[in-house]
């Protein structure tokens, strides 16, 4: 996993949530993955949980990720952290009741890796849950024109179309068993969420999805 970026921008990254349109992002990510979410045990993983505002938000009991930076804001928020990678995971098998992802699989080294930890981890029978800016949706193509205009934060990410998501899941045995788009509009200079579906809609901005 790539930390290096938000080490270097953390303050500037969190902030981006205080204020619109991030903070309205922020509120309907949440409401697109609380469902998928909602329903699993404890204890519940976020893997890649940065500053910890989906981890508090989704009552998720510990976050991990490497940038050192963004997990010294998420303990100010009470978050439980630590510090490592996706593709391995400090802890033993059958744990999790969920493991969640959200906006991290982009930024991945082996995304085979992180699918085959993510299973040893959970609980049997227990979900993944993803949220995941896809390439063909309009929040990738306006991120990935972001960093040619010097825009730091996804200047090294891979993003996933729904077939190279769907097939690596499907290599570590999970099988999607739920889907949630966000629709946005373009107003002011700014994508901004408009509408929260359920199900993969061909224009979503964000999608949310559980698959076990």
């Amino acid at each position: 996993m790539r930390g290096a970026v938000f080490d270097a921008f953390a303050d500037r990254y969190d902030r981006w949530y205080d204020r619109d349109p991030g903070r309205a992002w922020f509120a309907a990510e949440v409401e697109a993955l609380r469902p998928f979410v909602e329903p699993t045990v404890h204890p519940r993983l976020e893997v890649g949980s940065g500053s910890g505002r989906f981890t508090a938000a989704l009552d998720i009991d510990i976050g991990i990720d490497p940038a050192w930076q963004p997990l010294q804001l998420a303990r100010c928020r009470g978050v439980r952290v630590l510090r490592g990678v996706a593709e391995r995971l400090p802890f033993r098998g059958h744990v999790f009741g969920v493991v969640v992802f959200v906006v991290t699989l982009c930024f991945v080294d082996d995304l085979d890796r992180v699918f085959a930890e993510t299973r040893r981890v959970l609980r049997p029978g227990a979900p993944i849950v993803i949220g995941v800016i896809f390439a063909e949706g309009p929040l990738g193509r306006a991120y990935r024109a972001a960093t040619e205009l010097g825009n730091p934060f996804y200047a090294k990410a891979r993003f996933l179309t729904w077939p190279d998501l769907r097939s690596a899941l499907s290599r570590a045995g999970f099988a999607v068993d739920g889907v949630r788009s966000i629709l946005a509009t373009h107003r002011q200079g700014d994508w901004r969420p408009v509408e929260v579906r359920d199900g993969l809609a061909k224009e979503a901005a964000f999608v949310a999805l559980s698959a076990r």
